[in-house]
């Protein structure tokens, strides 16, 4: 179950739907349509919410499929994801990519030479 509205209603979502982790790949063209959303997104969040206000990258992705600007593809995956919010995270998520490096599902040198 999850709700958008301070717990005033609630969805069921269904034990197999796909989720967004929020992993996306775009072409140079996506940055266009982001700059052009970006102005009117502020308008309105600093009169509504300025302190917390997010311009949320998969609204802007529902947005531009709905308007016909845009199409993506869905890639399903069964491998685990590991989130990075906050400084805490770093540390788990740094002993998870070894692991996986050490079990060769990942090469020894992801981002630099080792």
């Amino acid at each position: 179950m999850f709700t958008e509205d301070d717990e005033k209603t609630w969805v069921e979502i269904r034990g197999d739907a796909p989720v967004s982790m929020n992993f996306f790949g775009f072409s140079t063209g996506i940055m266009d349509e982001l700059s052009g959303m970006f102005p009117l997104f502020l308008d309105k969040i600093l009169k509504e919410n300025p302190l917390s206000g997010e311009f949320f990258l998969p609204i802007a992705a529902d947005y531009l499929i709905r308007q016909g600007r845009a199409n993506f593809k869905v890639f399903m995956s069964e491998d685990k994801w590991y989130g990075v919010t906050y400084m805490e995270d770093k540390k788990s998520v740094a002993a998870a990519l070894q692991s996986m490096k050490d079990a060769g599902l990942y090469p020894k040198a992801i981002w630099r030479e080792e």
